[in-house]
């Protein structure tokens, strides 16, 4: 059953001609990296330039159509938001 199960989290690494389009990358592969995401559970988004800065991130969620969601560590306070109103967190063992 195992070999029958897809790799989690599916690793998408940036090229330089993906990061020249910014944005429009996410724009032009949003289906594809929401089927992705519902077939392996898991997209792990690395090497993209936009995604460097909060503002960036936050345009990268959006452009695919998905919603902020809280950690389920935020409640019990270990975890705390670099940024609340663009739903990103800092990270857990800097």
């Amino acid at each position: 059953i195992a070999k029958k199960q897809p790799n989690c989290p599916l690793e998408l690494r940036a090229t330089p001609e993906d990061n020249a389009k910014g944005i429009e990358y996410f724009r032009e592969n949003k289906e594809q990296i929401r089927a992705d995401l519902l077939k392996h559970g898991a997209v792990w988004v690395r090497g993209f330039d936009l995604m460097q800065d909060v503002n960036g991130y936050r345009a990268m969620w959006q452009a695919l159509g998905l919603e902020a969601c809280l950690d389920p560590l935020h409640s019990s306070g270990l975890r705390k938001f670099a940024s609340e109103r663009d739903a990103l967190y800092e990270e857990v063992n800097k």
